[in-house]
């Protein structure tokens, strides 16, 4: 079982040194230790997408907003900016 690091910290005791890992099997074992949630492989892969369509759609909108700034400054900077 993977336990929830956040609420294992906030479990009062020792959580620091080769021993505690015996303190925490014996509050697994009395059911004081939530497990954190581990997510199915179709859930993973979903998510994994996702993340890769909101990156695409931020690096998209970053580089349209870019071309339109550039596209507002005068002739001059453009080509400082840009050369060709």
């Amino acid at each position: 079982m993977l336990a929830n690091a956040a609420h294992v910290k906030n479990v009062p005791g020792r959580k620091t040194d080769v021993n505690d890992a015996m303190w925490l099997a014996e509050l697994l074992a009395h059911g004081l230790i939530r497990a954190s949630f581990v997510p199915d492989q179709t859930t993973q892969e979903m998510r994994n997408l996702m993340r890769t369509r909101k990156q695409w759609f931020v690096s998209s909108r970053d580089t349209c907003s870019g071309c339109k700034r550039r596209l507002k400054t005068p002739t001059s900077n453009w080509t400082r900016c840009c050369p060709v």
